[in-house]
Formats: structure tokens, C-alpha cells, sequence
């Protein structure tokens, strides 16, 4: 069977994409913010999230990113965002929303991580588990550690960090999903493979159009 190369347009189509997310989520964060919302500590959230957004669009060569994974960080994201109206006090069909949010980063960063280490170093199977499940965790221990150094420096009512008797665990929880969520991710990931996909010539192909992108500039 001849192989269709891509179209030297693919790559600027797949660019649109990305910056289309980069900048409605950028939106839709700013404008959480000027609204307010109930909870005073969101107020100025945007100042932090926003970056990680062009990050992760800045990135998206070296980690291998599709346009996909760029949208669900994105919605992960304004998920978390939504604490700005007290969401985060909620529950959702009997779960706290706490730890759906970062059940859902986990699931998000899993799918990035696995499929980056896959692409970029060839890394698959049980080696892609044992790295991409730790990765995820020790990226949400550094969220959890950014979360105490700011009520720290800002105090409980202004830090990110939820203190209180009536949930003492909450940062082990909050890491016990991300490790939930990232193993999702890989199941979700074999599925796929067994439902007759091949990742290979998705390989070739994004290696194509990264190329001709890069001739491109």
C-alpha cells in the first residue's frame, strides 16, 4: 500500500489548534479572575496559570503533544479554576470535587507523559508504567509543595494549601488520584492498542510534519 505523505499544511492547521486552546483558555481564566468568584484566594490565579498554559504550548514539540492532550490540560485546568466559585467545597455523584480534579490531572498528565516517553525515547510497555506513573506523582508532590509554600508565605485564607481537622489527608488524597488517574491513562492507552491501533505510523507521521515545520521557519 503507498503511503500518503502529510500535507505541508498539517503542521500549521495542527499550530492553529494549539494556539486556539492557548488562547480561549487564556480567556476564560482571565476572566474567572476579574469575576472574582467567592473564594478571595483565586483572585489571582490567572497570574499562575496562564503561563503554564503558553508552557505547555512552548513545549509541545518536545513533549510530543497532540492536539488533544493540549485541549484536556486545558479543560483539567479551568476545572481547577472553578474553585474561584467554591467548587472545591462540592461534591460530585457522591465524590468530593477535590479529588475528581486531580483524578482528571492525573488521567491528563498520564496520557502526555506516556505517550512523550514513547514517541521521544521509545520507551513502551511495563518501563513506560514505572516511569509514568512516578513522573505524575512527583509532579503532583510539586503542586502539593507549591500549595504549603504559599499559605506559608500568604496565610490560610489567602494560600492555596486546605488546612483544617475535617480533612487532615488532604494532600495524600490529592496524590493518591493523580497515581489513579495516571494508571487510567496507560489502561486507557492499552485499549486502544488493542482495539487494533498502531502507534507507529502515527510516529512517522507527527516526525514528518515536524520536520517539515522545522524546514518551514
Amino acid at each position: 500500500m503507498a503511503r500518503v505523505m502529510p500535507s505541508a499544511a498539517a503542521p500549521r492547521v495542527d499550530r492553529r489548534r494549539f494556539l486556539a486552546v492557548a488562547w480561549s483558555t487564556t480567556a476564560v481564566l482571565a476572566a474567572i479572575s476579574l469575576a472574582g468568584g467567592s473564594v478571595a484566594k483565586y483572585r489571582w490565579a490567572a497570574l499562575f496559570l496562564v503561563p503554564l498554559i503558553w508552557i505547555v504550548y512552548l513545549l509541545r514539540e518536545r513533549l510530543a503533544l497532540r492536539p488533544l492532550h493540549s485541549a484536556l490540560f486545558a479543560v483539567a485546568m479551568l476545572a481547577h479554576d472553578l474553585g474561584a466559585f467554591g467548587w472545591y467545597q462540592r461534591t460530585v455523584v457522591g465524590l468530593q470535587y477535590d479529588w475528581l480534579v486531580h483524578f482528571f490531572f492525573g488521567v491528563v498528565g498520564g496520557l502526555i507523559v506516556a505517550n512523550a516517553l514513547q514517541v521521544r525515547l521509545g520507551v513502551r510497555g511495563f518501563a513506560a508504567g514505572l516511569l509514568t506513573v512516578p513522573t505524575v506523582t512527583g509532579m503532583g508532590a510539586v503542586h502539593e509543595i507549591v500549595e504549603a509554600g504559599s499559605t506559608a508565605l500568604l496565610g490560610a485564607e489567602t494560600g492555596m494549601l486546605h488546612v483544617g481537622p475535617e480533612d487532615p489527608y488532604d494532600t495524600q488524597q490529592d496524590m493518591l488520584n493523580n497515581v489513579l488517574g495516571s494508571a487510567l491513562a496507560l489502561g486507557l492507552r492499552r485499549v486502544g492498542r488493542g482495539n487494533g491501533r498502531t502507534d507507529q505510523p502515527q510516529e512517522e507521521e507527527e516526525a514528518g510534519l515536524r520536520a517539515q515545520e522545522r524546514a518551514a521557519r
